[in-house]
């Protein structure tokens, strides 16, 4: 089985901006695309254009939830509930 790729980059929303996170994601060496927050005393720096791109993963899963099959997870057999999402997610990518 092939091992996954490292995860280079972080897009979150605001609610993951604090100090303990940014320096864990630091010393996995990590990427963070995390704004601050309002509050927050010194100004924290992110990639603007990377977290424009969290918008549309947001999009995707809000695409997914929008069948009722998916989201009260009807099927309780891993297998089928897993085959039910990559129906539902690639009607949903045509639509």
């Amino acid at each position: 089985m092939r091992q996954p790729d490292p995860v280079r980059e972080l897009l979150a929303d605001k609610t993951y901006d604090t100090n303990a996170f940014h320096a864990y994601l630091k010393q996995q060496n990590i990427s963070v695309a995390i704004p601050g927050k309002s509050n927050r005393k010194g100004r924290i720096r992110h990639d603007k254009n990377a977290y424009k791109k969290r918008n549309v993963i947001e999009r995707r899963f809000g695409r997914l939830k929008d069948f009722r099959c998916i989201v009260t997870r009807y099927d309780k057999l891993t297998g089928r509930y897993f085959a039910t999402l990559c129906l539902v997610a690639t009607v949903a990518h045509w639509l």
